[in-house]
């Protein structure tokens, strides 16, 4: 017991730390004389990761060659429904296995394929699963380190919820900083739920539907499509932010919908957020001033005037001749300030810049 004492408090310290989780599940796949330890936070097509050193390659194989979609463990784990650790032949008996691919293509090959672990919901909508792997010629993990490990469970998922919950927190400061000085804001997860939002985005209920779930839609179809599609890329891994467009109905404004990615830090396991949508109502097009563009892009004073006057409806050959430049060059600068604000798009530049514009924020 003053072992496993000492196990529980890296657990509590890794909550609040997530690059301990590995030194934490190393210390108890040593108590349960396993051979490596995984913790995974997510959905099963999303999701982080952190596992021992010991492990660690082998997770690394197990998610690049997609064996995450197709194990039936923790699906068949969780319905179970037993608030414990469970051992895989608990619920597969020695014949399912040999003729799991999984097993049969992946775990066995590599001297695992004996597994005690657990699966805990936590209130952001992920689930966090917990495994310990042996090698399957040992036969199935003992009893007696299920029952150590049931020990651990409660601080286990305690420390997964106050982690979960911290980050929540951070969401929610963030959201609330950013309607302070007027952007209407909200942070939502892969599946379009929102996880956090400031009063100024509630305001905009009309150009809002409610979906189940508490996930985030549009009223107008297109642009809902969009937004759905830009979100899906943030969760996935591969997108810049997106400027999308959205036209006025009979009870609102014209919105241009932001979409910018959160992408996960390699230890950060639970942050569920996938992207920060701020929604612009657009009335009156409006320039921001030097020092916002210099402070948003880090813009030199030449590439600052060319993204003002275009966002005032300036074209390139107008701007380059007031400037005195060629068009050439003038066209140089635009594609500087889209590699500086990480747009593709000159529309989308300049329905950036109207939507922030009209703040008139110093």
């Amino acid at each position: 017991m003053d072992l496993l004492d000492d196990v529980l408090d890296q657990i509590y310290e890794a909550a609040l730390l997530p690059e301990l989780w590995p030194q934490a599940l190393a210390r108890l796949d040593s108590l349960s004389g396993t051979t490596g330890g995984v913790i995974f936070v997510g959905a099963r097509d999303r999701h982080a990761w952190a596992a021992t050193d010991n492990f660690r390659e082998t997770i690394t194989a197990f998610v690049a060659e997609g064996w995450m979609l197709r194990n039936p463990r923790i699906s068949k784990g969780i319905a179970l429904n037993h608030p414990g650790f469970t051992r895989d032949s608990d619920f597969l008996s020695e014949e399912e296995r040999a003729n799991e691919p999984v097993y049969r293509e992946f775990m066995y090959p590599r001297g695992c394929g004996a597994s005690v672990g657990t699966a805990v919901p936590i209130h952001t909508g992920e689930m966090v699963v917990i495994s310990f792997e042996q090698d399957y010629r040992r036969g199935p993990v003992p009893g007696a380190v299920v029952a150590m490990l049931d020990q651990a469970r409660p601080h286990l998922a305690r420390a997964a919820i106050m982690a979960a919950r911290l980050h929540l927190e951070q969401l929610k400061s963030t959201v609330s900083g950013l309607d302070a000085i007027g952007l209407p804001a909200a942070v939502v997860g892969a599946d379009q739920r929102v996880l956090a939002s400031g009063a100024s985005f509630s305001g905009l209920a009309l150009a809002l539907i409610a979906r189940a779930f508490g996930r985030l839609a549009l009223a107008h179809g297109p642009t809902n499509a969009l937004l759905v599609s830009a979100i899906d890329e943030a969760a996935r891994g591969h997108a810049a932010p997106r400027s999308i467009p959205m036209p006025a109905g009979v009870n609102h404004d014209a919105l241009v919908i932001h979409v910018l990615p959160l992408r996960r830090q390699a230890h950060d396991l639970f942050r569920a957020a996938t992207a920060l949508v701020i929604a612009m109502p657009v009335r009156a097009p409006a320039a921001p001033p030097f020092d916002m563009l210099n402070t948003l892009f880090d813009l030199t004073p030449a590439e600052a005037r060319l993204a003002q006057r275009l966002t005032q409806g300036l074209s390139l050959k107008e701007i380059a001749g007031e400037s005195g430049v060629t068009v050439e060059t003038a066209r140089t600068h635009l594609k500087t300030v889209l590699r500086k604000s990480g747009m593709h798009r000159q529309a989308e530049l300049v329905g950036f810049l109207a939507g922030i514009g009209r703040l008139g924020i110093r």
